[in-house]
């Protein structure tokens, strides 16, 4: 099966982005941040490079029990998503609540309303959410599901009725790495992948410059040469 998505931080330094493109790659998602000061050191030229290579990206954050509204601010300063841009909230720590979690996502809509959320979770929002349905997440945030199975996965169905995303293995290398790459699933076509991952909104074609006109009085006693380029025009003062 050809992988089309894996996540990625500073333990695949030296990942070939134009390999696992040609080998059917569609997306990266790249680990900006940790807690309120850990800038991953591999974020920026990780970036670029699946830019270069045409992959679609977006990134995500390992959220800790300091501070929400810092985290998110941190997390925005080290990824500066695009417009549109997916975003992920790591949810691994068992420190963490639910209540911690939103208070992330919603500091990060305050500050950029145009991005596309998404929590990234296996075991620790079965255990805090169990069956009960946290209406603000099942409102603004789809799932990026973690659980390594080869048969059916489970997760928080109350506060998500689907997955959208599925990490599935991170045992096995891909075309670009010769180590272990956790490797994902999406829940729907390619296309569709692409929209999940954004830019949601195309930016505006810039309008076109209106041309240019003059008006060129001359006055001499003197016979007159005059050049005319493609865009000039002169009438005779009388």
């Amino acid at each position: 099966m050809t992988v089309t998505c894996v996540d990625l931080s500073k333990y695949q330094e030296g990942f070939n982005f134009s390999a696992f493109k040609q080998s059917g790659g569609l997306g990266v998602i790249l680990k900006a941040s940790e807690g309120e000061t850990d800038a991953d050191p591999c974020y920026a030229d990780f970036r670029a490079q699946a830019a270069s290579a045409g992959l679609s990206i977006a990134s995500y954050h390992y959220f800790d029990a300091s501070d929400p509204a810092t985290q998110a601010e941190f997390y925005l300063d080290c990824a500066t998503p695009g417009e549109g841009e997916r975003v992920v909230c790591d949810w691994e720590d068992d420190a963490t609540s639910p209540d911690m979690v939103v208070s992330f996502l919603q500091s990060i809509l305050e500050a950029r309303p145009d991005l596309q959320l998404t929590v990234y979770s296996g075991a620790t929002a079965k255990d805090k959410l169990g069956s009960t349905k946290n209406a603000w997440l099942a409102a603004n945030t789809s799932l990026w599901l973690a659980q390594y199975t080869t048969g059916t996965p489970s997760w928080a169905k109350a506060t998500w009725a689907q997955w959208s995303l599925w990490q599935y293995d991170d045992q096995h290398p891909v075309p670009g790495f010769s180590g272990a790459v956790d490797q994902n699933r999406f829940n729907g076509s390619d296309a569709n992948f692409l929209k999940w991952m954004g830019p949601a909104v195309a930016p505006p074609a810039p309008a076109p410059t209106p041309e240019a006109s003059a008006v060129i009085t001359i006055s001499s006693d003197k016979p007159v040469q005059i050049r005319l380029g493609p865009n000039v025009a002169i009438a005779a003062a009388s």
